[in-house]
């Protein structure tokens, strides 16, 4: 069995675990909506990288005007900053960030459900 087909299978079976799962995420999605407030501490070093490789081709974690410091090359992993670059070259917007991180944290679920079935 595919683990799509899998998944599939235990979502029709536990409906209401996924209705849950999706409103969760779609409660905090809204709330950020609302509240502006999708940046957390680490987030705007991510940013930052994603907008240094940009405009510089640079993966550095801090603003690119200040005093270059190697520490800043360094800090965070560069991988999750360039998914973000990419990401904002199909639509440079914040919010459709959050919206694919949500995506992906459903489908992560589901992929941890279809594991732990496999397991049992």
């Amino acid at each position: 069995m595919t683990a799509f087909k899998s998944a599939w299978e235990f979502c029709k079976a536990n409906k209401m675990f996924l209705f849950a799962l999706i409103t969760i995420h779609a409660i905090y999605f809204f709330c950020a909506l609302h509240f502006e407030g999708i940046c957390n501490g680490d987030s705007d070093e991510y940013l930052l990288t994603a907008e240094n490789l940009k405009y510089h081709g640079e993966v550095y974690n801090w603003v690119w005007k200040s005093k270059l410091d190697p520490f800043f090359y360094t800090l965070r992993p560069p991988l999750y900053g360039v998914f973000i670059f990419l990401l904002k070259l199909l639509w440079d917007n914040d919010y459709f960030v959050l919206f694919v991180q949500n995506l992906l944290s459903i489908g992560n679920w589901l992929l941890l459900i279809h594991l732990s079935r496999l397991l049992k």
